[in-house]
């Protein structure tokens, strides 16, 4: 059966579930509301082995342009499909949404429901597009006014809601770096979690947020800035990963895919060297060679890391993600891990960081808010399942259990629920 694309923005997402191992039809037909009009441009994909299914996709996906389309299929790093909780609010109307607001803030008390039903089931563009038509309309700043009318945690996390998603990511590595004391776990969640391309992104709206700040042209680094705020081990992950030195396919080798599978550009030779190197780096001698594992980690395709921690496998008692935990320590360990995972089971990632919110003592809503706003609109779905996959919980229940009223109710609509 063709596999069915649903439209999200300028991305679009793979709906179903693909075989273990056959050939696959992706059909880009002709459809109405959400789904992309097109003339039976038909995508074939063959899957050569299901453990390897989602990196073969993202290789033969990945910036490839489809015939006579100006749209990509979007996938995460490690080429899992994006599936997420949010989608573009059909039949959307600014205008009519700006009218639903400034009746929920007028008049005695304020209609938190209405908000959250017209903020929660709409993307961040669309939210800008929102506060735009408010301006014109009535001269006054949106968030500015929903910041008068609202408090606490789900003020906050209102706020956060009107970044676009590079500007949500610049925003956080900003306060990350200039709040009081440094934020390293934001850091981590969105550097160690990019691709190429979004690391560049990434630099530019970081210029744009230190010249709203009024940062002089010459101090709107954020290279810079993370030299100056980090340290160690730590410091040179980050500096690595902002290069945005990870080999990524050519042309040739998308071709290559196509014809011959995924082995085509996997080097199993690099990868058990690779493999060896990290080996020799950690458990096998005393002390740990950090360098080897920022370059491997930083610098090598997701599919390629996928083939080395296999091979991994093979010299050690230990899986490398345990390797890693036992020779490394503090935000240098996590930053290792984080960017492992991201670029293997991106949604196991991130699943991995909001149980780390929601569990000790107190809830971490900053990380909570950021995780949510952000990937709701990317992969939330996969985080879900991996979530419930790893921790045998339900990611909605927990954040249920953890957090209450308003707050609540505006995270648990982002989250694709009631």
């Amino acid at each position: 059966m063709p596999l069915p694309l649903q439209r999200t923005g300028d991305v679009l997402a793979l709906k179903a579930s693909l075989p273990s191992a056959d050939w696959c039809v992706v059909d880009l037909d002709a459809g109405s509301g959400e789904y992309l009009k097109s003339t039976h441009t038909l995508l074939t994909i063959f899957v050569e082995c299901a453990r390897l299914i989602e990196s073969a996709l993202r290789s033969l996906l990945y910036r490839q342009k489809l015939q006579n389309k100006s749209k990509v299929i979007k996938v995460t790093n490690c080429g899992l499909p994006c599936n997420p909780t949010l989608r573009p609010y059909p039949n959307f109307n600014a205008n009519s949404d700006v009218e639903l607001l400034k009746k929920a803030m007028d008049g005695m008390g304020t209609d938190e429901a209405m908000i959250i039903e017209i903020l929660g089931t709409r993307t961040s563009q669309q939210r800008v597009e929102i506060a735009e038509a408010y301006k014109g309309s009535y001269g006054e700043d949106l968030r500015e006014k929903l910041q008068g009318e609202l408090s606490g945690d789900f003020g906050e996390l209102v706020d956060l809601m009107f970044y676009t998603i590079p500007e949500l990511k610049a925003q956080l590595c900003y306060d990350a770096i200039n709040g009081a004391g440094t934020d390293e776990l934001a850091l981590i969640e969105v550097i160690c979690t990019s691709t190429n391309s979004e690391i560049e992104e990434l630099k530019k709206e970081y210029a744009k947020v230190c010249q709203n700040h009024g940062k002089a042209a010459n101090e709107n680094s954020l290279e810079k800035d993370v030299v100056g705020d980090t340290s160690g081990y730590f410091k040179r992950i980050l500096v690595a990963l902002l290069a945005a030195q990870r080999h990524e396919p050519t042309e040739q080798q998308l071709k290559d895919i196509a014809n011959r599978g995924i082995d085509s550009i996997i080097d199993k030779k690099a990868a058990e060297a690779d493999a060896q190197k990290l080996y020799d780096a950690g458990e096998k001698r005393l002390g740990t060679d950090e360098e080897a594992f920022i370059t491997i980690l930083c610098t090598r395709s997701p599919w390629q890391l996928i083939a080395i921690s296999k091979a991994y496998e093979k010299i050690s008692k230990l899986r490398l993600v345990e390797a890693i935990a036992s020779e490394t320590k503090g935000d240098f360990r996590r930053a290792l891990l984080t960017t492992l995972l991201a670029n293997t089971n991106t949604p196991m990632a991130f699943a991995e960081h909001f149980n780390d919110g929601l569990s000790g003592a107190g809830t971490n809503d900053d990380q909570l808010m950021r995780l949510i706003v952000w990937r709701s609109e990317v992969d939330m779905k996969e985080i879900k399942n991996c979530y419930l996959t790893r921790y045998n919980r339900d990611l909605v229940d927990d954040i249920k259990d953890d957090t209450s009223g308003d707050y609540e109710k505006l995270l648990v609509r982002l989250l694709g629920s009631q």
